[in-house]
């Protein structure tokens, strides 16, 4: 059922969402306006094109079936690049005046109260001990396909918590994070709103 839920969303951000914008409460940070993410949308849609249109051809000289189910595989694939980058587009860190929720489009999303915050700071862990890492959560446009040649966001601050928390995947999947990676189009705005917010809770 969730895989049903999660394929709906994905062609509706495809095709009905491109002018819909989602109203936030409170203070809403964008994320994917300085992410590389959107270079390698485009790099990845037109591999899908080109590469589609050209195996249509080769195939349709052996089989037309077997050409046309490239073709649909293919067109499938670009609609699921839309409908991802039209999700993220729409998603926000959001700040009300109890919790921060980072939504990542329709991968990840992770809700966590301010009183959990033990320290916001910049970004001090090495790129190899992030890898290491199994309790962290990523709150970057850019999926961490090879940070090492440049294929993910740098994030700029990190998040310890005090208690663990549950994030959210794809198809509902859970998982106990302990501290969050965050890469965001202001981050001084950011972390100002956190750090006050943060003061706001202890008093």
């Amino acid at each position: 059922m969730k895989a049903i839920k999660f394929e709906a969303s994905i062609w509706y951000h495809a095709i009905c969402a491109w002018r819909s914008s989602q109203k936030q409460r409170g203070l809403s940070f964008t994320h994917h306006k300085k992410s590389i993410y959107f270079g390698l949308f485009l790099m990845l849609l037109h591999v899908q094109i080109i590469e589609g249109a050209g195996l249509h051809f080769v195939l349709h000289h052996v089989s037309p079936i077997l050409a046309w189910c490239s073709t649909i595989l293919h067109m499938y694939m670009i609609i699921w690049l839309l409908g991802d980058y039209n999700a993220l587009r729409h998603s926000m860190f959001t700040l009300d005046d109890h919790s921060i929720h980072f939504q990542i489009g329709l991968r990840k999303s992770v809700h966590i109260p301010f009183d959990c915050i033990e320290s916001i700071t910049a970004v001090r862990t090495g790129s190899e001990d992030m890898k290491q890492e199994t309790d962290s959560f990523h709150a970057e446009a850019c999926p961490r396909i090879d940070p090492d040649m440049g294929l993910a966001d740098t994030p700029q601050f990190e998040l310890h918590l005090k208690n663990p928390v549950v994030s959210t995947g794809m198809f509902g999947r859970k998982k106990t994070i302990q501290k969050v990676y965050v890469h965001v189009d202001e981050p001084q705005a950011f972390i100002q709103a956190v750090k006050q917010k943060m003061e706001e809770n202890i008093q």
